[in-house]
């Protein structure tokens, strides 16, 4: 055995009936906001035993559950409990990687690494997280040669379940999977297996590494066949893309006055989080959906900057050619992306277009940083504020633990 994967059950819906012994034993929806018009962003098992499922709108759920309760989102109250179950998981092993909110995965070494052993550690940890945090709280836990087999291991036997997916028996249980239940393989890549003629994962099971490396388009296929075999491959370094926000926007919110406003917070909280990755960003990106479910995409490049303010003016550009073309509509849905990133220690500032008064405009973003770090970013905003904002909180966050300033948002 080389890993161990945690995965929480239904860890956002879990989270509430843990904290809230009357959701116990019923239907729960976590939602994002309490609207007929949005979806779920997580169901409890006794919600899913209906049908309903992360994703499914409202109206579908409540066709699907006519009892579904629908509980408003606490990330911060997902994170807390996070840090706390990562704290226990400690206390047994050593984390190696924080794969997501709900999921952390261990390296095994040593004697850990016997079957015997792994199973030991893994129902360790079961039972330190039924003591510090709560048995209502449950993970399932996979065992496997490299961490890409223990994630679908994990999956085997939820909730509450603990599998072991030896190399020298595969493929075994991965027969009973669809290809889409496993990591990286999702519509367009079923799309190109199935023009390839690979409808199932015994079709996939069989094919060579070169075959896979022509259907993925690279070495990406190669690395992939090691991995599905068993094989613990070193992770390569990534380059972040992307840095950005989106939020579905409670009815009060959907006005486009305060949809910009919205925007305008989720930009500054991106840009904040860009210059402590210590990148700039060569464009802007403004994405809304309508009511209607119509969409606009606004794209703006620039010299890389971190530059708040200089981003604000140019998220004011793509608002202008949004309302142009789009009228009032209400807005359902929007979201920005800083993209084009480069680490700001490789940026060279541009001799003949850097002007001098950009300067003091970094000096100035930094400057508000640290005092949103030390104080809360209520007590400094960039501009006008409507009321409506003051509690606009977080947005879920499924691929990344956000830090704790950013629920002051």
């Amino acid at each position: 055995m080389g890993w161990l994967y945690v995965d929480f059950d239904s860890y956002f819906a879990s989270c509430e009936q843990l904290l809230r012994p009357e959701l116990r034993g019923k239907p729960v929806a976590v939602v994002p906001v309490v609207a007929e018009t949005t979806c779920t962003i997580a169901a409890s098992y006794e919600a899913k035993a209906f049908g309903v499922k992360t994703g499914t709108r409202i109206w579908e759920a409540r066709k699907l559950c006519p009892g579904l309760i629908l509980v408003p989102a606490r990330h911060d109250v997902y994170v807390r409990l996070h840090e706390q179950a990562r704290e226990a998981i400690e206390t047994c092993h050593p984390v190696t990687a924080v794969c997501s909110i709900d999921e952390i995965a261990c390296r095994l070494g040593g004697r850990d690494r016997s079957p015997e052993a792994a199973l030991a550690l893994a129902a360790a940890i079961k039972n330190k997280l039924a003591d510090a945090i709560g048995g209502t709280l449950h993970c399932s836990i996979g065992l496997s040669s490299n961490m890409f087999l223990a994630k679908i291991a994990a999956d085997f036997d939820k909730p509450n379940g603990l599998s072991l997916l030896l190399p020298e028996g595969l493929p075994g249980r991965l027969l009973e999977r669809k290809l889409t239940d496993l990591t990286g393989i999702g519509k367009a890549m079923v799309a190109r297996l199935e023009h390839a003629g690979i409808a199932s994962i015994a079709d996939l099971w069989a094919l060579l590494p070169r075959q896979m490396r022509q259907i993925w388009g690279g070495v990406e296929g190669e690395r992939y066949w090691h991995k599905l075999h068993g094989y613990d491959l070193p992770s390569l370094g990534t380059h972040r893309s992307t840095i950005g926000h989106s939020r579905v926007l409670e009815p009060r919110l959907r006005a486009p006055e305060f949809a910009l406003y919205v925007a305008r917070r989720l930009l500054l909280k991106a840009v904040s989080r860009m210059r402590h990755g210590h990148y700039c960003a060569g464009a802007l990106e403004l994405s809304v959906r309508f009511m209607d479910q119509s969409r606009w995409h606004g794209r703006q490049r620039i010299k890389a900057s971190d530059d708040s303010f200089l981003f604000l003016k140019v998220l004011a550009s793509l608002w202008e050619d949004l309302q142009d073309q789009r009228g009032a509509k209400p807005i359902l849905k929007i979201g920005v992306a800083l993209s084009e990133l480069l680490e700001t220690e490789n940026t060279t500032r541009d001799l003949f277009s850097w002007k001098p008064e950009a300067k003091p405009n970094v000096d100035l973003s930094a400057a508000i940083d640290h005092i949103h770090q030390r104080f809360g970013r209520k007590v400094l905003t960039v501009g006008y504020e409507p009321a409506a904002l003051a509690d606009l909180g977080t947005k879920i966050a499924f691929t990344r633990v956000p830090d704790a300033s950013e629920f002051d948002m």
